[in-house]
């Protein structure tokens, strides 16, 4: 759960145990960071889950984090989340929000949820901060139908391409359809809510909270897949959401995500981030890999100021 060599402190922050819409409460956070834990009596949450915590010294920090994946009985057919990670330059008291983004479920017949976005996001309260103050996010995947895969959680801002419908932009949620060859609920953004769809319901934006669409989609704005019928599958969360399926014709697609300008040393899933190869003027390094499963936030304290005597 923690640990650090040398002088370096990790804090691993985690869904605590918690599954579904909605994340983990306090009572779950305070068993998970237990005694042995570095976060131990640090965090608290929000009445959605999203975790509250504050920098315990300045330093050079590395932040990585990992979109959840969507849902699917079979782990074959789902899409996995996106990680990236990043170095930045944090102060000690800066108050942080972590919302870890959680795996959908499965749905009725061959049908899945959107899995969650994870948020790391200056400020204390969810529904007063802005573009502005987002550090770090990572998209989550879409949710799988029958014998088709959910879309990646993206390394681009926008959410994941060809998924029936439009996926969100600049924060927005992912679209979805309510007519007859509707899907499941968009995928939540930053900013709005995904839409509902006509077997499901959108994914909750960041500042309304992150909650999965209602029914079984994945915390950090997945979206659900909660009124029946097969072949139906939620758009993941992000910082734009992904959209849902077009029922039997096309797949749902992951959240998108984002990176603050100050940020160095980068790092994502396909070694881009919004398109391009370089970050700050330095080469993005290619992970080459993508999270399956609930999401997770790792900070890890790099270095400090040097003291002055």
């Amino acid at each position: 759960n923690a640990g650090g060599g040398g002088s370096a402190s990790t804090y691993t922050f985690t869904n605590a145990g918690a599954t579904g819409r909605l994340g983990p409460t306090q009572t779950q956070v305070n068993t998970a960071y237990d005694s042995d834990n570095t976060l131990n009596g640090q965090v608290t949450v929000t009445s959605t889950g999203i975790q509250k915590w504050s920098i315990p010294q300045t330093g050079l920090y590395e932040i990585e984090v990992r979109g959840a994946s969507g849902g699917f009985e079979s782990e074959s057919y789902h899409g996995e989340g996106a990680i990236l990670k990043a170095d930045m330059n944090l102060t000690q008291g800066l108050q942080l929000l972590i919302l870890v983004g959680q795996k959908g479920d499965k749905g009725a017949g061959t049908s899945s949820s959107g899995g969650g976005g994870t948020f790391v996001v200056l400020g204390t309260d969810p529904s007063s901060v802005d573009t502005t103050d987002i550090l770090i996010i990572a998209g989550g995947g879409g949710g799988g139908y029958n014998t088709v895969s959910g879309g990646n959680g993206v390394t681009t801002k926008s959410g994941g391409p060809s998924g029936g419908y439009s996926s969100g932009t600049n924060g927005g949620g992912g679209d979805a359809s309510t007519s007859d060859d509707g899907g499941g609920g968009g995928g939540g953004g930053f900013i709005s809510n995904g839409k509902d769809g006509q077997y499901g319901i959108g994914g909750e934006s960041f500042l309304n909270g992150g909650a999965g669409g209602f029914g079984n989609g994945g915390f950090g704005g997945g979206g659900s897949q909660n009124n029946g019928g097969n072949n139906i599958a939620g758009g993941g969360g992000g910082y734009s959401g992904g959209s849902s399926n077009r029922e039997s014709a096309a797949k749902a697609v992951g959240g998108g995500s984002y990176i603050t300008f100050t940020a160095t040393n980068v790092s994502t899933s396909d070694g881009k981030y919004d398109g391009v190869t370089t970050f700050n003027g330095s080469s993005i390094t290619d992970l080459n890999s993508y999270n399956t499963g609930h999401g997770q936030v790792v900070i890890t304290l790099l270095t400090t100021p040097p003291t002055v005597t």
